[in-house]
């Protein structure tokens, strides 16, 4: 993942060629007018006994900035991921900034991004499909929802689209646990126990766990402007579990820079195995080094306008496997054992039920 030909002083994205390197910094960050949707990554790359990695990197100090107000928005750092404090949301017009302080004390900055204005979409629908999308883990094509909209596009601008989801679904337990127990709100080592596993249903019904896209959608106006968009395909849901599911999709509004990074980067995702996969190829966005040094910061901040609707799906009588297994459950059993856990809010579980959830 190294730069070998690369122009100093250049913002714009760029596919050059390249070697495996250790030590650059990728960050992918984006904030945005959707309640839940901002967040930051930051990843060194590494290699460990010829295998390439990219690490995340813990305890860093992470900041939105407002450029106009110099209000500042410390993220909470968890599991893999930075995310402002809950119900966080930016307003159209602002301009924010990020600043990142790891723990080795190197610094980093992103160039000002201000927040376009949304743009409205109607008639959301979502049609199963038996052959959805390939997966190269599956190295097969596998069954879920195409969700698509409409929309009308302004014809005095030019305008430029992305497109993501979170879903939410009820989960099969709250807890599992390998080769112990759940005690004191954690797994822990119990010798006595030949059970390879325990599993925990979830005290409250009102338990969600909440996935994200796996693809990258975006378009842009340059062959629509102006005109009425029908049926676009917008967003590719996979058959993970049969339980029913509310995805929530946000169109956002983004800058010809950001957009012209998304491309690039949804040509590299779409051959490397997905959005999770870690990026193959140097992405130069809008992020700067405050080190005093020539190094190359990869990725992009990204200030997006949000528009956001949601479609309940049931998936109940679907004949196709899931992509997940299903874990049979196994409860501890003698006095006193507990056989639930708690709902632990996170960027990937909510114990609030999502608004347009039929029960």
């Amino acid at each position: 993942m190294s730069v070998a030909v690369l122009l100093f002083g250049c913002t714009d994205p760029v596919e050059p060629e390249y070697s495996y390197k250790e030590g650059l910094i990728y960050i992918d960050a984006q904030i945005s007018t959707a309640v839940g949707t901002s967040y930051t990554r930051i990843y060194e790359s590494n290699t460990d006994f010829r295998l390439y990695r990219n690490i995340f990197q813990e305890g860093a100090t992470v900041v939105f900035k407002n450029v106009d107000t110099n209000e500042t928005i410390p993220l909470l750092e968890e599991e893999d991921i930075y995310v402002p404090p809950e119900g966080f949301q930016a307003e159209d017009g602002e301009t924010w900034q990020l600043e990142i302080t790891l723990v080795d004390g190197r610094q980093y900055r992103s160039q000002p991004e201000t927040i376009n204005t949304p743009i409205p979409f109607q008639n959301m629908t979502a049609e199963y499909r038996k052959e959805l999308l390939y997966r190269e883990d599956v190295e097969g094509f596998v069954p879920g929802h195409a969700i698509t909209i409409s929309f009308n596009d302004p014809g005095e601008t030019a305008n430029q689209y992305l497109w993501g989801y979170r879903s939410f679904e009820r989960p099969q337990f709250c807890q599992v646990c390998y080769d112990g127990v759940f005690r004191n709100g954690t797994c822990v080592g119990n010798e006595s126990n030949s059970d390879p596993y325990f599993t925990y249903a979830c005290e409250t019904s009102d338990c969600f766990q909440i996935r994200y896209h796996e693809k990258i959608q975006l378009l842009s106006d340059e062959f629509v402007n102006g005109l009425a968009v029908n049926n676009l395909l917008v967003a590719q849901v996979p058959l993970y579990t049969k339980a029913d599911i509310l995805v929530e999709l946000q169109q956002f509004s983004i800058s010809p820079k950001a957009y012209e990074y998304y491309k690039v980067l949804k040509d590299i995702v779409d051959n490397n195995s997905g959005f999770n996969a870690p990026p193959p190829a140097a992405l130069i966005g809008n992020l700067v080094s405050l080190n005093g040094d020539d190094e190359f910061v990869l990725g992009r901040f990204t200030a997006l306008a949000s528009t956001t609707q949601s479609i309940f799906i049931e998936r109940g009588t679907i004949e196709e496997n899931p992509i997940e297994y299903r874990l049979p459950a196994n409860y501890e059993s003698g006095p006193g054992a507990p056989t639930t856990a708690p709902c632990i809010e996170s960027r990937y579980r909510t114990g609030r039920v999502p608004e347009g959830w039929e029960n």
